[in-house]
């Protein structure tokens, strides 16, 4: 016998105008598959009146893990699902921040920013140590990714590091993607240009919240002058050279004051020929880092109302996004098997949005500890920091958090271990917004089958 999943989510009912019948979408989040249901077919499967529907439904419905059998335990399943995954994955992750220094002082960042950049000795103990976790691990490939405050004020540690890791991988057939989060005012042409092709660094992403008129509000120099201007100009340096083949992400951060930025941003990219050659563009909600952004964060049910104008935009402008979200077995580098961040003071996370945080430093015999540390190159590891969020997935299963009774928890994965820790609600604005994902993506299908028949000729037959 069959039950319905907990893990599935109906659209709304609406009427399809291309043969005027009513009809429900139903999409399962363990498989990310959506079917179509007519109004009686909607009305049977979500009362659990299954003897109802038709053997050919029931079968396709139970393939898609919208039904499943009524002794299992669905959580169990997710849950074990994702340590398996874990488990078995053979990439190594690892993030560095080679300094501490940003040109920048954006208005919502928690982070401290100072001179310090990684010494010398600590680059040679970081690479001896991801050395180390490689041939322990056994892992067929590394992902490194460079994050600040702003990396490209250090470029040259980045070049050493990069070298010495490039001995190690290529003698041992080690598979290697890097990529950079950074502000975007070092990133010249020629800089981009060696990322990539020396550095091996194939993808950078980049900040605007908006046009200039909002993002110089926000992120400005220290100082308090501008910078989109440069940020802009350096993206289409970097876009418009056919011989860099570095890949530019854009994203756009926003809050209440600058919700009204999103489309004017992306004319704006349109106008300047940018937006089919950068190879993403998606918002992001501000949300707290440590700090006290409550004036200013949208709430996430209005923030979904927006993402779905900028998702029809998106559309309507022929850019790529993902509208449905996907399931996500290996939630972030809290839950990872070895991931490590190391910051410029040799200090080393299993997070990547705690490092240089003032509120997080606790006084520990006399010194400021950032409390969610979990060692120092140096000083050795501190394992029940560790565990402190890597047994996510066992305080769900638990009951800790609401993630437990939560159909969107396969495509989310819980969202982000250290918000619950600290008794935030971090749920993405999938949750508030699936029923009108589901409809746009329904209606957005129907339109690429009508083009797609259209230059066909038709349905034969």
């Amino acid at each position: 016998m069959n039950k319905l999943s907990k893990y599935v989510v109906f659209s709304d009912l609406f009427t399809d105008p291309t043969d005027n019948s009513e009809k429900v979408i139903v999409y399962s989040t363990r498989t990310n598959e959506m079917s179509v249901l007519t109004r009686d077919e909607f009305r049977f499967v979500k009362g659990n009146t299954l003897h109802a529907i038709s053997s050919c439904l029931t079968d396709k419905l139970a393939e898609s893990k919208v039904l499943v059998p009524e002794d299992e335990n669905e959580l169990e399943i997710v849950i074990r699902e994702n340590l398996e995954a874990i488990k078995h994955d053979q990439t190594l992750f690892i993030s560095i921040q080679p300094t501490a220094s940003c040109q920048l002082g954006c208005d919502y960042c928690a982070q401290k920013h100072t001179a310090k950049k990684l010494d010398q000795e600590l680059e040679e103990k970081i690479v001896d140590r991801i050395i180390n976790k490689l041939i322990k691990g056994g892992y067929k490939s590394l992902e490194l990714a460079w994050f600040g405050a702003e990396p490209l004020t250090a470029l040259s540690s980045i070049r050493r590091i990069s070298n010495k890791i490039f001995d190690f991988i290529d003698e041992n057939s080690i598979s290697y993607n890097s990529r950079i989060v950074t502000n975007g005012i070092n990133l010249t042409n020629k800089i981009a240009k060696e990322l990539f092709s020396e550095l091996r660094i194939e993808y950078a992403e980049i900040t605007l919240d908006g046009i200039a008129e909002y993002h110089n509000k926000r992120r400005m120099y220290k100082k308090g002058e501008g910078t989109f201007d440069i940020i802009l100009n350096n993206i289409e340096a970097v876009v418009n050279d056919p011989f860099c083949c570095l890949k530019i992400s854009i994203r756009c951060n926003v809050d209440k004051r600058n919700k009204d930025a999103v489309i004017p941003l992306l004319d704006l990219l349109a106008l300047k020929g940018l937006d089919k050659k950068v190879d993403n563009f998606y918002v992001a909600p501000i949300r707290s880092w440590g700090n006290d952004v409550s004036s200013i964060v949208a709430d996430m049910e209005s923030f979904g109302n927006w993402e779905i104008e900028w998702f029809a935009e998106l559309k309507r402008r022929g850019m790529k996004f993902t509208l449905l979200p996907k399931r996500k077995k290996i939630l972030c580098m809290a839950v990872r098997k070895g991931a490590e961040l190391f910051d410029s003071y040799g200090d080393i996370y299993n997070c990547s949005e705690v490092s240089y945080i003032p509120q997080y430093e606790e006084v520990i015999d006399g010194q400021k500890v950032n409390k969610y540390s979990i060692g120092h190159i140096n000083k050795g590891m501190k394992m029940e920091n560790e565990i402190m969020i890597k047994d996510f997935y066992s305080k769900i299963f638990d009951g800790n958090y609401n993630c437990n009774n939560c159909e969107m928890l396969p495509t989310c994965g819980g969202s982000c271990p250290k918000s619950w820790l600290e008794g935030e609600i971090p749920c993405p604005p999938a949750k508030f917004n699936i029923k009108n994902r589901l409809l746009l993506s329904y209606f957005l299908n129907k339109e690429v089958l009508h083009i797609q028949n259209e230059k066909s000729g038709g349905c034969q037959g």
